[in-house]
């Protein structure tokens, strides 16, 4: 294997410009993000949600979840509280800022929440890519839209927490995700600019700043090894080719003379 795919993939630790690095371990660790990534630990402070519900990866557990999800979008919402059974900590406490800064790139996995455990196929084809595919590579956080029912509805808060934690749980269990609460950060949807579902939006640590809008399609259609080492040199991660089908099919924002 080329030394840089490597190095692309086992990059861990980061830095900046100047060659800082970014990581510093322990209690007193100080944040070192920038851009987006500042304004979201910042509201994630400020809202006292920066105590994140982080979900170990296994990739036995997520297989057999996977497939339980599949069978739950043909029988909606029967057998609503069966989940796979696990020998893995359910999930872990952590940070915002530790998990923002485990690796260069940081993924918004955005979905729309609900409480039936019912997700379209493309909700779970992403799913099982982010997972298999870029949970050693890349820090993803899941962002569940809507997920709260009940609030603003007159409904009970401590049900409906309740509901979207199981929810939540039966989604992430052996992906490797970590959960962000979108409506404990309001300004969240338009800080990442959502416009629709499911959506994939992947931030640069080092600047905070905001990837290709094919970031998602370049994940769809190419291996992790080709769309990680394309980021790393400035590029989309889509060929010239994919670049043309996107735009012909009118997933890509980008004319045809600035192909990369």
């Amino acid at each position: 294997m080329d030394p840089s795919s490597i190095d692309s993939l086992t990059d861990d630790i980061m830095t900046d410009e100047e060659g800082t690095p970014l990581i510093m371990t322990g209690p007193t660790q100080v944040s070192r993000l920038k851009g987006l990534l500042k304004m979201i630990s910042s509201q994630c402070s400020k809202n006292n949600n920066n105590n994140l519900r982080s979900y170990d990866y296994d990739f036995m557990t997520l297989i057999e979840s996977q497939s339980i999800l599949k069978k739950k979008r043909k029988r909606t919402r029967r057998n609503r509280s069966h989940s796979p059974a696990t020998t893995i900590p359910y999930y872990q406490r952590r940070s915002f800022d530790d998990m923002a800064t485990q690796h260069r790139y940081v993924c918004f996995f955005v979905i729309q929440g609900n409480t039936s455990n019912f997700y379209s196929n493309h909700t779970l084809s992403l799913r099982r890519r982010l997972s298999q595919e870029y949970h050693d590579v890349m820090t993803t956080f899941l962002v569940s839209l809507d997920s709260g029912s009940s609030l603003g509805r007159g409904g009970d808060e401590d049900d409906d927490e309740e509901n979207t934690n199981e929810t939540v749980d039966n989604f992430c269990q052996g992906t490797g995700f970590c959960y962000l609460p979108e409506r404990k950060i309001p300004l969240l949807r338009s800080m990442l600019n959502i416009s629709q579902v499911p959506s994939i939006v992947i931030l640069n640590v080092t600047t905070g700043q905001k990837l290709s809008d094919e970031a998602m399609l370049a994940m769809e259609w190419n291996d992790s090894h080709t769309v990680i080492n394309a980021w790393q040199k400035g590029q989309s991660g889509l060929t010239c080719m994919q670049k043309m089908m996107a735009i012909l099919t009118f997933q890509g924002n980008s004319s045809p003379c600035t192909i990369q």
